[in-house]
């Protein structure tokens, strides 16, 4: 899968300490949704927006990167290029 497209307007590369930031404020909620959903999976879906496809480039070695969390799976969805599934540490 090529992993190389745009999802934002900052004209950056998309780095893994976004994406651990984004990964660990969600993962404090996960106690709370547990609790609700005690049989369930929770997967956390992090997606971009259509409208900001244009200047942050996704690595291509972004399913190399291994991030801290408790969710059963945490994904990835530009609108380019599929879902890419993020790897646990």
């Amino acid at each position: 899968m090529n992993l190389r497209f745009w999802i934002n307007y900052k004209g950056q590369l998309l780095t893994y300490d976004h994406l651990a930031r984004q990964i660990t404020g969600k993962d404090k909620l996960l106690t709370h949704y547990r609790a609700r959903l005690p049989e369930w999976e929770i997967w956390l879906l992090l997606a971009t927006d259509i409208h900001v496809l244009k200047s942050v480039e996704i690595p291509a070695d972004l399913t190399d990167w291994r991030f801290n969390f408790q969710f059963d799976r945490v994904l990835l969805m530009p609108w380019i290029g599929g879902v890419v599934e993020l790897g646990r540490q």
